[in-house]
């Protein structure tokens, strides 16, 4: 603060030079508040521009942010999209296993059905086979019997033709009660020798076609 300047009243130069002097310093004071004004003006300006630069960054920072909250959106959606499609897989092969595991069951009875039959197969083989063997052993033992009575037959003579008698006139006989059986022939006589003699013949040995089958190929 300027000290009050003592206006003197005796000379016009006086006051004139006081005047001179007051109205120096309030032009000093106004340009020491002008330049005070001008240092708030900067001041606040600077301050302006940095509010501003803050303002700009934190629009900038908060843009990035948008941009990287939208990233990250679209990765957590593509993140979804791959474990749904993972899942999905999962279930399909889950599915695939149990297809085979069923399949593999089922192959599984298969087989123990193949191999039961084919036991089954196996037995009656065999017993053919027995049968068979059977057989052939009672067509042997019948074979020598069956030639020697063959060899019988043939030794025997033939019977010598009867020669026809005369019808005589016979007295008509009541008729009996009952049938009356009349007697073969000689020619039917011979007939049935010579088919009991074919009738002896040994019986021909079986063929053992089931020897012939391929047995059932195992599933697998």
């Amino acid at each position: 603060m300027v000290a009050p300047v003592a206006v003197p009243t005796s000379s016009r130069l006086q006051r004139t030079e006081a005047a001179l002097t007051a109205e120096t310093a309030a032009r000093e004071k106004a340009e020491r508040l002008l330049n005070e004004s001008h240092a708030v003006v900067k001041d606040l300006q600077t301050k302006i521009g940095h509010a501003e630069l803050a303002k700009n960054e934190a629009i900038e920072a908060l843009r990035r942010e948008r941009e990287t909250i939208g990233q990250t959106r679209a990765e957590a959606q593509a993140w979804e999209a791959r474990l749904h499609a993972a899942e999905e897989r999962a279930q399909a092969a889950e599915d695939a296993v149990q297809d085979c595991q069923n399949q593999l069951i089922e192959e599984r009875q298969a087989r123990v059905a193949a191999e039961k039959a084919l036991a089954a197969s196996q037995a009656a083989c065999k017993a053919a086979e027995e049968r068979a063997r059977t057989l052939s052993g009672q067509a042997a033992t019948r074979s020598p019997a069956a030639s020697a009575s063959r060899q019988a037959a043939k030794q025997q003579p033939e019977p010598a033709p009867v020669e026809p008698k005369r019808a005589e006139p016979k007295r008509a006989e009541p008729a009996r009660r009952g049938r009356q059986v009349a007697e073969p022939p000689a020619a039917d006589k011979k007939i049935r020798r010579a088919r009991v003699v074919e009738d002896s013949s040994p019986e021909p040995e079986p063929v053992k076609w089931w020897l012939n089958t391929k047995p059932a190929a195992k599933r697998r």
